[in-house]
C-alpha cells in the first residue's frame, strides 16, 4: 500500500486491501450485533429523556445538534446521522476539524484557501456549523474545544434554510463543564518536531449536574513534515460557562481567543488534463517556500440560555459571533508537465482584513395531543449576519524567478519584496443577512406511525461594495418544505423515506485575479432531494442505518479557459444518487466499531455544454469508506488499541473529465495506556497516521494536495483531582 497507483483506473491490489477491511469490518459490525438481538438480549426502548448526550449507542440530538429541531434521540430521526463523542475524539489525539472528518465516509477536504475550508459530504459542499451557527472557521484548527462531531446528510432545509448546499450538514459542540473537578496537563510531540501543550482545568459549581467553569488552554510550536518550511506557532484559549436556575434560565456561554501563524498546504491546480499519469510525489520535498505561512486571529462567543414556560413547553435562545482576520502567503504551481514536473508558478497575497458571523436564534418547543396524535412542535427564528472586509492589497509576484517551478524538484526562492501587480479586489466588502423563520412538527400516530412535516421561509440579502460604491446587490427569499413519514413495526427498528425541496445561496464567483467575472452574485438555488433507508438498534449494541439517497443540485463550477485564468458558472444541474451505510457499536467483548461506507454517483446532467452531460463531477470520489475500532485487551485492561482506516476511489481531475487522480487508502494505528502514578492519573497515548506511508494526491474540484507521510505522535496527559 505504500505508492498510490500512477495510472488514471481504479485502484492496484495493495490500495483495495484497507477498503476491503473495511467493508469486512462493516459486515461483523451488522452480523455479530445482529446475532445478540437472535440470542434474547433485552428489547426495551429507552425514553428520549433517558438517554445521555455522549454515549456512543443512544446519542440523542439537542438543541444546537444538527439533523432536528425536536429533541430526539438519533434512532428516531427520519435521515442519517454520525456523532463522534469527546472521548473518540481525545483517543484519536485530532488537531483540526481536517483530522475529525476522516471520521465519516463520503466526506471529503475542502479548500485549503482561507474561507474556503468547507468539505464535500456526497459530492456536494457541506458548510459546517458550531452549536447550531453557521461557523467560518476561527476554532477549526483548534480540535481541543470540541467535545462532539455530528455529520447529517441531506438537505437540513429546516433548520438552516437557506445555509445549505445540498450535501448534508457538519456541527460541532463545544465541550461543557464536568461534574467532578480536575486539572488535566497534556504534552504532546511528533517525529517531525511539533510540539503541543494543553491545560485543561474543571470547577463545578454546587446545584444543578453540569454546572461549572472549565477553561482550556493551548500552546503549539508548529513544524511540518515539508523540509525546510516556516516553524510556526498556535495559541489559543478557551472558557466554557454553565450556570443553571438564575431566574429559572440555564446559561451555557464560551469564549474562545485563537492566533495561529503556520504554513498552508502548497496547491497544484490545473486548467487542463495531464498528459501523462503523475509520478509518485515525496511530500518532504514540496514547491513550499520557507517563507510562505497562512495566519489566523480571531476569537468567537457563544452563549445559550434556555428556561421551562409552562407544562412541556420551552424556549431556548442562542447567540454567536465569531470574528477573524486571515493573511495567506503563498504560492501555487499550475498546469505541471507529467513528464518533467516543470510548471508556471504564481506568488502572492490575500486574505480576509475582517471576516465576520455573527446569529441569532430563538426556539419555542414542546407538546400537546389532538385526537390521539402527539405533536412534538418547535416554532422560531433565526439571522445570521456575515460580514468580509479584504485587505487595502493583495500583492502578486510573478516576475522570474518566480513564475515557475518543478513538481518533482522543487526549488527555493528567497521571499520577493517587489510585486510586479496588485489586485484589483483591494478593499472589496460583502455584507449578507440571513433571515429565516420555521414550524416543523413531529406527530406521532399510535405506536409505529410518525409524520415529520416543516416549512422554513428564508430570505437573503446581499451587497458587494468597494471604495466607489456598491457594485452588487441581490435580495431572494423562498420556502423550503420537507416531509418525513417513518414506520416502526417494532422497537428499535424504524423504516423511513424523506423528501427535501430547500433554497440555497446562489454564492458568487470567488474573488481573485484569476477569476474574469470575480464577485458576481447570483441568485437563489433550488436542492430537490429524497431518502429513503432503515434504522436498527440491535440489542443496545449497534445504532445501523442504510438508505438510498437521490439529490440535485445546481451546478456551478470554474470552467478553465486559459492557464490560471477561470470562469465562474452556474448552468444546469448535478445529480447524486447512491447508497450510505453507517453502524456505530460498542461490543461487550470490549470493541468499539464505527464503520461506513458511501458509493456514489455524481454525473453532471443538465450543462448546458454537450461536452459535459454525462459526465462525472470532478473530485468526488464514487466510492468511500471509512472505520475507526478502539479495542479493550483483556488481559491488560487499561490498554486499548485503536485503528483508523479511510478510503476514498479515483476521480476525474476535471469536469471535461479523461484523466483520473488515483484513490487512495490510509490508515492511522495507534493506542493509549491508563495508569496511575500515586494519586495522579496518567494517560499515554500512541499514533501511527499515514502507518503504511501511502503517497496520494487528495483532489478538491481541478486542484490536488500531496497527502502527508507517517508520522509518529506520542503525548501524556496527567490528570490532578476528579476522583470521587
Amino acid at each position: 500500500m505504500k505508492h498510490l497507483r500512477e495510472g488514471p483506473n481504479g485502484l492496484n491490489g495493495n490500495a483495495r486491501r484497507p477498503y476491503l477491511a473495511a467493508a469486512l469490518l462493516a459486515m461483523i459490525g451488522w452480523t455479530a450485533s445482529s446475532h445478540a438481538d437472535e440470542a434474547g438480549s433485552p428489547d426495551t426502548k429507552a425514553k428520549p429523556e433517558d438517554l445521555k448526550e455522549i454515549r456512543i449507542v443512544g446519542y440523542k440530538i439537542t438543541r444546537g445538534s444538527v439533523g432536528s429541531l425536536v429533541d430526539a434521540p438519533v434512532e428516531d430521526i427520519p435521515r442519517n446521522i454520525v456523532a463522534v463523542t469527546e472521548e473518540t475524539l481525545t483517543n484519536q489525539m485530532v488537531g483540526s476539524t481536517l483530522d475529525i472528518l476522516r471520521d465519516f465516509p463520503g466526506v471529503q477536504r475542502g479548500s485549503d484557501s482561507p474561507g474556503g475550508e468547507h468539505p464535500r459530504v456526497r459530492g456536494m459542499l457541506a458548510f459546517q456549523f458550531l452549536e447550531g451557527s453557521y461557523s467560518g472557521g476561527v476554532i477549526w484548527d483548534n480540535a481541543e474545544f470540541i467535545g462532539a462531531a455530528e455529520l447529517m446528510t441531506g438537505p437540513n432545509s429546516i433548520q438552516y434554510g437557506f445555509l445549505v448546499q445540498g450535501g448534508g450538514a457538519i456541527n460541532y459542540l463545544m465541550k461543557r463543564p464536568a461534574s467532578m473537578g480536575y486539572l488535566d496537563v497534556t504534552a504532546q510531540a511528533n517525529n517531525w518536531g511539533d510540539n503541543k501543550y494543553v491545560l485543561d482545568g474543571n470547577v463545578p459549581f454546587k446545584g444543578a449536574e453540569g454546572d461549572g467553569l472549565r477553561v482550556i488552554g493551548v500552546h503549539e510550536s508548529i513544524t511540518e513534515f515539508r523540509r525546510d518550511t516556516f516553524h510556526g506557532e498556535r495559541n489559543a484559549a478557551s472558557l466554557m460557562l454553565t450556570k443553571s436556575d438564575i431566574l429559572g434560565i440555564k446559561s451555557e456561554i464560551d469564549y474562545q481567543i485563537v492566533r495561529r501563524d503556520a504554513p498552508a498546504s502548497p496547491t497544484i491546480t490545473f486548467s487542463a488534463n495531464p498528459v501523462a499519469p503523475l509520478r509518485s510525489v515525496d511530500p518532504r520535498y514540496s514547491t513550499e517556500q520557507p517563507w510562505e505561512h497562512l495566519q489566523r486571529d480571531g476569537y468567537h462567543v457563544g452563549a445559550k440560555f434556555s428556561r421551562n414556560l409552562f407544562g412541556s413547553w420551552r424556549a431556548v435562545a442562542t447567540y454567536g459571533y465569531e470574528s477573524e482576520s486571515v493573511l495567506n502567503k503563498s504560492c501555487t504551481l499550475n498546469d505541471p508537465n507529467a513528464i518533467t514536473g516543470e510548471g508556471a508558478y504564481a506568488c502572492g497575497t490575500f486574505g480576509f482584513a475582517a471576516y465576520t458571523n455573527r446569529t441569532y436564534r430563538l426556539d419555542v418547543l414542546g407538546s400537546f395531543d389532538t385526537f390521539g396524535i402527539r405533536h412534538d412542535v418547535t416554532l422560531g427564528a433565526s439571522q445570521l449576519k456575515q460580514h468580509i472586509r479584504l485587505p487595502t492589497s493583495f500583492d502578486n509576484f510573478a516576475n522570474a524567478p518566480y513564475n515557475a517551478d518543478n513538481l518533482y524538484s522543487p526549488r527555493t526562492y528567497p521571499e520577493p519584496f517587489t510585486p510586479t501587480s496588485q489586485s484589483l479586489f483591494n478593499q472589496y466588502r460583502l455584507s449578507q443577512w440571513w433571515t429565516q423563520e420555521y414550524v416543523q412538527d413531529r406527530m406521532r400516530f399510535g405506536d409505529h406511525w410518525d409524520l415529520w412535516a416543516g416549512v422554513n421561509e428564508g430570505d437573503n440579502q446581499a451587497k458587494l461594495m468597494d471604495v466607489t460604491g456598491i457594485l452588487n446587490a441581490t435580495d431572494a427569499n423562498g420556502l423550503s418544505p420537507s416531509f418525513s413519514l417513518s414506520y416502526t413495526p417494532k422497537d428499535k427498528l424504524r423504516f423511513y423515506v424523506t423528501y427535501a425541496d430547500a433554497i440555497s445561496p446562489g454564492g458568487s464567483a470567488p474573488i481573485g485575479p484569476q477569476y474574469v467575472n470575480s464577485g458576481e452574485r447570483f441568485g437563489p438555488l433550488r436542492l430537490k432531494s429524497a431518502e429513503g433507508g432503515v434504522k436498527w438498534q440491535v440489542a443496545n449494541i449497534s445504532q445501523l442505518n442504510l438508505n438510498i439517497f437521490d439529490e440535485e443540485q445546481p451546478l456551478a463550477y470554474a470552467k478553465p479557459i486559459g492557464p490560471n485564468l477561470f470562469i465562474y458558472t452556474q448552468k444546469g444541474k448535478n445529480r447524486f444518487t447512491g447508497v450510505e451505510f453507517t453502524s456505530t457499536s460498542l461490543f461487550p467483548f470490549g470493541l468499539t466499531l464505527n464503520a461506513g461506507f458511501t458509493l456514489l454517483r455524481p454525473l453532471q446532467v443538465d450543462t448546458g455544454d454537450v461536452t459535459l452531460n454525462g459526465k462525472y463531477v470532478p473530485g468526488a470520489s464514487r466510492q468511500s469508506a471509512a472505520v475507526y475500532a478502539e479495542y479493550r485487551v483483556a488481559n491488560v485492561p487499561d490498554l486499548h488499541l485503536t485503528a483508523n482506516v479511510t478510503y476514498n476511489s479515483s476521480t476525474p481531475l476535471l469536469a471535461t473529465n479523461g484523466y483520473d487522480i488515483g484513490g487512495y487508502s490510509v490508515a492511522d494505528l495507534g493506542g493509549f495506556y491508563k495508569h496511575p502514578i500515586g494519586d495522579i492519573d496518567v494517560t499515554y497515548r500512541m499514533l501511527l497516521t499515514n502507518a503504511f506511508d501511502t503517497r496520494y494526491f487528495s483532489p478538491y474540484y481541478s486542484s490536488v494536495t500531496v497527502g502527508a507521510p507517517r508520522t509518529l505522535v506520542l503525548s501524556f496527559t496527567a490528570r490532578f483531582g476528579g476522583r470521587n
